[in-house]
This record gives structure tokens, sequence and C-alpha cells, in this order.
């Protein structure tokens, strides 16, 4: 071996500029990482609105068409919705007005024939107060079981609750999806609390494609089996069939408030 040729060996005694440039970037990794903690902690994620966002950018890409041009009339009717369409805010009820108003628009929806029909077969519950409408759907009027697509059928329902929200100047539309105690688990509802969160998001989007609802008030959201509208083990249940139980539990409220 050649001693006299230049060593592979690095000097332990090496100039300290050789590493510096690591911890230039070091400090900027660094910064970088705080801006955008500090960016995310400013930022707030609505669940209901994200997940309407999602589905209508995954249909949007996937070029599916429409649901409901099928020979299935229990099929979906919702298109593709621009969640950011350009809605003008609704100004605010006066606080004086607001149980006037509220019990006009219950008996506007009540008077419609389909909405009438609807509660005569006590699968829709319409109640006012002065905060505003409440409007309670069982399920199976809906939706198929274990099902997210609303039914062809309820198209002419969901355009008179639209109208009547779009023309109510609502500050904010819960919408809340419910089911009973059952599990599930499928490939697109692992459990209770998908398919309850993908119901209540499926309503919204059925309205926003009705009538021009501004989308920021709209906040669909599931909550499984966590709120009962009769408790199992309660004293309304001990004198119910089980069965009847768990279709009460199944189901989507919409609360409008001023």
């Amino acid at each position: 071996m050649n001693q006299d040729g230049p060593s592979l060996r690095p000097e332990k005694n090496g100039s300290s500029d050789d590493g510096a440039w690591l911890e230039t970037y070091a400090d900027t990794i660094t910064l970088l990482m705080a801006f955008f903690v500090m960016m995310f902690s400013m930022s707030t994620l609505d669940a209901g609105k994200f997940q309407i966002l999602k589905e209508a950018i995954s249909s949007e890409i996937s070029k599916r068409p429409p649901a409901g041009k099928g020979p299935n009339k229990d099929s979906s009717f919702l298109p593709v919705v621009d969640v950011l369409q350009n809605v003008q805010a609704p100004t605010k009820v006066p606080a004086e007005e607001r149980e006037s108003a509220s019990e006009s628009a219950a008996k506007d929806l009540e008077a419609q024939p389909v909405i009438a029909e609807l509660a005569e077969s006590g699968q829709l519950q319409v109640e006012y107060s002065p905060d505003g409408l409440k409007m309670e759907f069982a399920s199976k009027a809906l939706f198929p079981s274990g099902n997210a697509d609303v039914m062809e059928s309820m198209e002419e329902v969901l355009e008179e609750v639209g109208r009547v929200l779009s023309e109510g100047r609502f500050s904010k539309i819960d919408i809340e999806g419910h089911t009973d105690d059952v599990p599930i688990k499928t490939a697109r509802f692992p459990s209770n609390w998908e398919l309850s969160a993908s119901r209540a998001t499926a309503v919204g989007r059925a309205l926003l494609s009705l009538h021009p609802i501004d989308p920021q008030t709209l906040r669909p959201s599931g909550f499984g089996d966590t709120r009962p509208a009769i408790a199992l083990d309660g004293e309304e249940a001990a004198s119910m069939d089980i069965s009847e139980v768990r279709a009460r539990n199944r189901r989507v409220v919409i609360y409008a408030q001023y």
C-alpha cells in the first residue's frame, strides 16, 4: 500500500466550518414548522362542511353520473353540489319577530300536501319556538336501510323544506344524524358514526342543491347511537317493543335557528 498517497480518513481536527450549513438548514426547518403550527392553531375545521366539500370534489374528479338516473326509484337524486356558491348571507330577524316568524314558517311547511302526508304517517314532526324551527325525520323516510343516499321519492319533500329554510333568514341550520344501537360494519360505513354523519351530510347537500341556502349556515353532524330519542333502559322504552324504540332512534333532525 502506498503510504505517501492522500489519506481517505477524515481529519480529526478539520475546519469547524464544514458543518455550518447544517445549523442554518435546521434553523430554517424549525422556523417553518413553527409557522405552520401557528397557522394550524389559528384555523378552525368544520367537519360537516369539510365532508360536503370532500364529496363534491370527489364526485367531480371521478365524473360519476348523478345517482337517481337508473330504474331504482329509491336511488339518490343528489347532483354534484357547488358548496362554495356565492349566496348572500341572510339578514337577521329582530328578536321580537322571531316567534311569529317561526310559527308562520311552520304553518307554511305543514300546509304543503307532501309534508302533511309525511307528518300524518308519523315520519316527520315539525315544531317551532322563538328560537326557530325543528324538523325531525324518521330515517326510513329518507334512506334505505343501512344506506346514506337520499331516496329520489323525497325530492319534493326536501324541496319544500329547502324553500322554507332559504326564506326564513336562519343564521344556523344544524343537521343531526342519529342511528339505533345495532352495529354496522361495511366498507363504506365502518360504524354508526360514519353512517349518521353521511346521512346528515347527504341531507345538507340535498338542501343546497335545491335552494340557494347560504352554505355557511349549514352544520351537518353525526352522533351515531349516543343521543337516542328513547333510552333503551328508560321507562318509556319498557312499555314499547324494541324494534319500535330503535325505529324512533333512527332519525335526522334539522334545527333552524335565528
